[in-house]
């Protein structure tokens, strides 16, 4: 996938499944922050770190603070205009 080529919702949650490090089989976008493991302090460093290399976007602390779920995690990236509908 090329660097801004929109991505699927199920390319979305493989992505955030690399990037947590569990399989995209273990979460939904309903799946909250607390039931991966790997969405952690230093998961939340490599998201922010990925969705800035990637797409150019860059969460401040109130956004960071308001993602619980998968689900706002893909809000982030149809806000971006990076979520194909």
């Amino acid at each position: 996938m090329s660097e801004n080529t929109a991505m699927s919702t199920s390319e979305a949650i493989a992505w955030f499944a690399e990037i947590f490090e569990t399989t995209d089989s273990e979460i939904s976008s309903e799946t909250r922050q607390q039931d991966i493991e790997g969405w952690d302090s230093m998961g939340v460093l490599t998201l922010m770190a990925e969705l800035d290399d990637r797409f150019s976007i860059t969460l401040d602390q109130d956004e960071l603070e308001s993602i619980n779920t998968i689900n706002d995690l893909l809000d982030v990236l149809r806000k971006n205009n990076v979520l194909a509908e």
